[in-house]
């Protein structure tokens, strides 16, 4: 499917300290619309808010190719794994549709819990420290990211379908309803 890059609808700049980058960021949801996708993938064409799981790459405005994936297999350069895949899960299932509101500081927090499931992978979650960390936090978004991060480890279910691209930023999108990923069906549909 083709993706165009919209940019952050709510966020705010921070630093973070990475494997794959380290300065400042704008983390928050991103808008993307999403057209010319084929059989099941038609269904997700249109405009919609996602979060980004790659900070090795950048992106830019586009369109460009992605591919329909599972969640485990992001990014593309780095592939998180099923346990990190299920602490993102987590994430979604704890923050309850709040990431899709206009609340810059939860949606940041929202996005470096989400890039902090995915660096300190199975280890302890602090955003101070380890593979990734973040920096010029305020005092809300800190304390929404600790809340958010509380929630791993409690097995939910969200529906979430990975967007691929080897060259660009890889993003997961939020379907609605148990039986939208069914649409998808096989990975890497175009």
């Amino acid at each position: 499917t083709n993706l165009l890059y919209n940019g952050v609808t709510a966020g705010q700049v921070v630093t973070i300290t990475s494997p794959g980058y380290n300065g400042q960021v704008n983390a928050g949801s991103m808008s993307v619309t999403l057209s010319g996708g084929t059989g099941a993938g038609a269904a997700f064409d249109g405009s919609w808010l996602v979060y980004c799981v790659d900070y090795y790459q950048t992106t830019n405005t586009g369109p460009n190719v992605y591919d329909f994936t599972s969640v485990a297999s992001l990014p593309s350069s780095a592939p998180m794994g099923a346990a990190a895949a299920q602490a993102v899960a987590d994430l979604y299932a704890a923050a309850g549709g709040l990431q899709y509101g206009g609340d810059g500081e939860f949606n940041c927090a929202f996005q470096l819990a989400l890039w902090e499931v995915i660096g300190d992978a199975g280890g302890s979650y602090d955003l101070g420290v380890g593979n990734f960390a973040a920096t010029g936090l305020t005092a809300n978004t800190l304390a929404y990211a600790v809340s958010l991060l509380a929630s791993v480890g409690s097995n939910s279910n969200a529906n979430l379908i990975g967007l691929g691209n080897e060259t660009y930023q890889d993003f997961v999108l939020e379907v609605p309803g148990p039986g939208a990923l069914a649409l998808i069906g096989v990975a890497g549909l175009v």
